[in-house]
């Protein structure tokens, strides 16, 4: 099982719990998804997800993701992980997305995105913070890595198809010119 099912079971499991309670509760899953392994110059979708799996609704949620927007190795090209949202029933869930260029290579680890609810609208509603449910890594190979491993590699092949023909054409050459010269008795005999 991965990180990502275990954490998904861990908070329906607070939801399961929180509806035994006798308050409502409001309790988000929140999570940050892109690829792993990507090439330089690519651009990756960033999905943000929210859940409340508790049994109450949640209020004025914000989301940021300082770690994302301030990477070296990132750069947004659509969208913004800063995204608001004024109330969440219980059950309810929220997706959105941007896109990021990758612009260097190597192996980074990004901290997780950031959201921030109340408990009620009430001026003495308890703020919650809260993480993305994960450390993401992501893995961005060079482009000329990536080239050489993708490379058709024609030169190799060019040397590797004359040697082919070669090989093929000098046989039936040989036995061409061969067998044009050996003379080869008729079977035809001559009436008189």
């Amino acid at each position: 099982m991965d990180g990502r099912s275990v954490a998904l079971l861990l908070f329906l499991a607070l939801g399961v719990w929180s509806e035994s309670t006798e308050d409502s509760v409001g309790v988000l899953f929140f999570q940050r998804d892109f690829p792993e392994k990507v090439v330089e110059g690519d651009v990756v979708n960033v999905t943000y997800t929210l859940v409340n799996v508790g049994n109450g609704a949640v209020y004025s949620l914000s989301t940021s993701d300082s770690a994302l927007v301030k990477h070296k190795a990132l750069k947004l090209t659509s969208g913004t992980p800063k995204k608001e949202k004024s109330i969440l029933e219980a059950g309810e869930s929220t997706t959105f997305s941007l896109e990021a260029k990758t612009i260097k290579a190597g192996d980074f680890m990004i901290s997780p995105a950031e959201v921030e609810y109340a408990s009620s609208l009430t001026e003495e509603a308890e703020i919650r913070r809260g993480f993305s449910t994960l450390t993401n890594y992501i893995e961005i190979e060079s482009l000329e890595a990536y080239k050489k491993r993708t490379d058709l590699h024609l030169d190799v092949l060019g040397v590797f198809a004359l040697l082919a023909s070669l090989l093929t054409i000098a046989p039936l050459a040989l036995y061409f010119s061969t067998s044009s010269s050996l003379k080869v008795p008729s079977v035809v005999k001559k009436t008189q």
